[in-house]
């Protein structure tokens, strides 16, 4: 008997949500888990880079080398206030959050990252991850035919945004589709004068 190949899961929008009445987002289990929850599907993937990442050397020109990367990507993030004052209004926020997301939601269909590496990663992240390894990430949304397009017609609840010291812009909310929420937990840097991802956290709740 032929295998029977499962059902993508099909969000839709809520129709009884409202902005002000969608729950915050929950906090989800550690990096890369995948749970049931309730008869649900509760899947949560974390990735986020910054900093060196090489490995370690006894020699002067690889301290040397480590020292100069760092150096780069200190001054690729931009300080807190001047992150605070390129911050785009809600109304574009909301937008460059919908777009990463479907653009993320784009790959997990193709099962392919390039992609969503060169278009919205930060050099930092892409340096970090390789199609592959993302990928290797993102294989519960995978392997479960999760498709979350279903957000191109919600609207999010959005928390208030979070800068850290280097600039790094952190984006939390809910879209209130159905039949699973899709919570996300995006962060960014402006780079080259564009906000480009080095954090995601997507979960289905």
């Amino acid at each position: 008997m032929a295998s029977e190949t499962p059902r993508p899961e099909q969000l839709r929008p809520d129709e009884s949500s409202t902005r002000n009445q969608t729950p915050p987002a929950k906090q989800g289990p550690p990096l890369g888990t995948l749970a049931l929850v309730g008869g649900g599907i509760l899947l949560l993937v974390i990735l986020g880079v910054l900093g060196n990442r090489s490995g370690d050397s006894t020699s002067n020109t690889s301290v040397q080398n480590r020292t100069a990367q760092s150096a780069q990507n200190i001054e690729a993030l931009v300080p807190e206030a001047e992150a605070r004052r390129a911050l785009p209004s809600d109304a574009e926020l909301r937008k460059l959050v919908k777009n990463t997301l479907l653009d993320w939601n784009v790959c997990v269909q193709k099962r392919d990252f390039s992609s969503f590496l060169a278009s919205n990663a930060a050099q930092d992240f892409r340096e970090g991850y390789t199609p592959d390894k993302l990928k290797q990430q993102f294989a519960p949304f995978i392997q479960q035919n999760i498709d979350i397009s279903a957000i191109k017609t919600v609207t999010p609840t959005l928390q208030p945004v979070q800068i850290d010291d280097n600039g790094v812009v952190a984006i939390s909310g809910v879209y209130p589709t159905q039949p699973s929420r899709v919570s996300f937990r995006l962060r960014y840097v402006l780079e080259n004068k564009a906000w480009k991802v080095v954090g995601v956290s997507v979960t289905l709740v």
